[in-house]
C-alpha cells in the first residue's frame, strides 16, 4: 500500500514539475512587460522586453574606457558632448534604450539605431550645457539593457563650470537700516579665465537717492583671490550707505564697469528698508515685505478710501510735524494727515490716501516696466525727513 502511495505521489508532483516549466517557458518574460508602477507598457519592435535570450546565449554589455568622463573646466554656456563605446562580448545580441525618468539634466541625444550583435560595438552619445555656475558638478544617464546581469548601466559626466566674470554676491541687502545708522556692504568681481580684469568705472543708476551711497574699488589681495575656486584675479567693491534715505524699501542699482569685452557692465541690485523713530502701518492692503500697499484694481464709478498710521516715539515724538509734499499721480491719488492720537511714548497719525470717484482710468501695478503710485510725505524729524508710501493700484472702467 505504501509504496503505491509513494508512486502515486512521485507522479503527482512530476506533473506539476513539467506543468511549472512549461508555465514559466511561455509566460516567464511577462515581467518584463511591466514597470515599477505596475502599468503595462507597449511592445516595440526592438523593445527588449521582446528580445528572447536563450540559455548559454546572453548578451553581455561593456562600456569601453568606463563610464566616466570628466569634460574639465567649461564656460557657462558651453554645450559639450561625449560619445561612450558600447561593447557587446556576449553570445546574443545586445538592445539599449534610454530610462526617460532619469533625473540627469544631461541628454542621451543618439543610441545605436540597430541591435549590437556579438562582438561588435556601438556609440552613445552624451550631451551637456553648462547653465550655471558649479565649481564641481557630475551628472548621468541611465540606459536599460537587455543583458540579464546588467539591466541598468549608468553613464556619467563631470567637470566644473565657470563664469567668465563673477560678482559675489549678486546683489546687496541692507535690511533694517537705521536711520542715523553707516553700514557698508562688500561685494568681489571675480575673473576665471583672464588676468588683466579691472573694474574701471562705477555708476549708480537711481540719481533720487545716489547723494546716500559712497563706493570705492580696489585689486584683491592674493590671498582673497585663493580663496575663491577657479579665480585668477579680483575686485573689492566697497558699498557704504548714509543716513538721509527716506523711511521705507531701499531701491537702487550700481552698475560696475570693467575693461574686459565679454563683461563690460555688471548690475548689482542693492536693496533693504530703512527703519526710524517714525512707523507706517496698515491694514490688510499694506504688505510690509514688499513696503507696498496692494489695491489693484479700483472701480473708476466707486473710487477707493483707505487709512494709514504713522507711529512716531522717541524724543522728537510731541515737537515733529508732518505734512503731504506730493502726490504720484498728482491728478488720481490724494492724501491727507488727521488730527494724532497722543498717547504716553507714541503719537499716531492716520495718513488718508484717496482714489476720487471719477478718477481718469491709469494704471500703476507694480512691474518691471511700470512703477507704482507714491505719497511723499516730509517731517521735521532732525533724522527721517521723508516718508515714502507706495502703492500698487489702477483705475479701471
Amino acid at each position: 500500500m505504501k509504496s503505491a502511495l509513494s508512486v502515486a505521489l512521485a507522479a503527482t508532483l512530476a506533473g506539476l514539475s513539467i506543468g511549472l516549466a512549461i508555465t514559466w517557458t511561455e509566460f516567464g518574460s511577462v515581467r518584463e512587460l511591466f514597470i515599477a508602477d505596475g502599468t503595462a507598457r507597449q511592445k516595440s519592435s526592438n523593445d527588449i522586453s521582446s528580445e528572447e535570450v536563450l540559455p548559454g546565449a546572453a548578451p553581455k554589455v561593456v562600456v569601453l574606457g568606463g563610464g566616466e568622463w570628466e569634460f574639465g573646466d567649461m564656460v557657462v554656456g558651453a554645450e559639450l558632448e561625449h560619445y561612450f563605446e558600447i561593447k557587446n562580448e556576449g553570445a546574443a545580441p545586445l538592445v539599449l534604450e534610454k530610462v526617460e525618468n532619469t533625473s540627469c539634466k544631461c541628454t542621451v541625444a543618439e543610441l545605436p539605431k540597430e541591435k549590437i550583435q556579438p562582438g561588435q560595438s556601438g556609440r552613445v552619445l552624451i550631451k551637456w550645457k553648462a547653465e550655471q555656475h558649479a565649481p564641481q558638478f557630475r551628472q548621468y544617464a541611465e540606459l536599460s539593457t537587455n543583458d540579464p546581469e546588467a539591466r541598468l548601466i549608468r553613464l556619467s559626466v563631470s567637470g566644473s563650470v565657470t563664469e567668465n566674470v563673477r560678482v559675489v554676491p549678486r546683489d546687496i541687502a541692507f535690511v533694517g537700516l537705521g536711520d542715523a545708522e553707516v553700514r557698508t556692504a562688500q561685494v568681489r568681481v571675480f575673473a576665471y579665465h583672464q588676468t588683466d580684469l579691472e573694474v574701471v568705472r562705477t555708476d549708480l543708476l537711481v540719481p533720487d537717492s545716489a547723494s546716500s551711497f559712497d563706493i570705492s574699488k580696489r585689486p584683491l589681495t592674493p590671498e582673497e583671490i585663493a580663496a575663491e575656486p577657479a579665480a585668477l584675479t579680483g575686485w573689492a567693491v566697497d558699498v557704504t550707505v548714509k543716513p538721509g534715505l527716506p523711511l521705507g524699501s531701499i531701491q537702487q542699482t550700481i552698475r560696475l564697469h570693467t575693461n574686459l569685452d565679454d563683461a563690460q557692465s555688471l548690475d548689482v541690485p542693492v536693496e533693504g528698508n530703512v527703519i526710524s523713530d517714525i512707523a507706517l502701518t496698515g491694514g490688510p492692503e499694506y504688505r510690509s515685505e514688499f513696503d507696498l500697499v496692494i489695491l489693484g484694481g479700483v472701480p473708476r464709478d466707486k473710487g477707493h478710501t483707505f487709512t494709514m498710521n504713522l507711529f512716531v516715539k522717541g524724543p522728537y515724538r510731541d515737537d515733529v510735524k508732518i505734512t503731504v509734499a506730493s502726490t504720484d499721480p498728482s491728478d488720481v491719488l490724494q492724501a491727507r494727515i488727521g488730527e494724532p492720537q497722543v498717547l504716553p511714548t507714541v503719537r499716531i497719525y492716520p495718513l488718508i490716501i484717496e482714489i476720487p470717484p471719477g478718477s481718469r482710468p491709469v494704471n500703476r501695478r507694480a512691474s518691471f516696466n511700470v512703477q507704482p503710485g507714491e505719497v511723499l510725505l516730509e517731517t521735521t524729524h532732525p533724522r527721517t525727513k521723508k516718508v515714502r508710501v507706495r502703492i500698487d493700484f489702477a483705475v479701471e472702467g
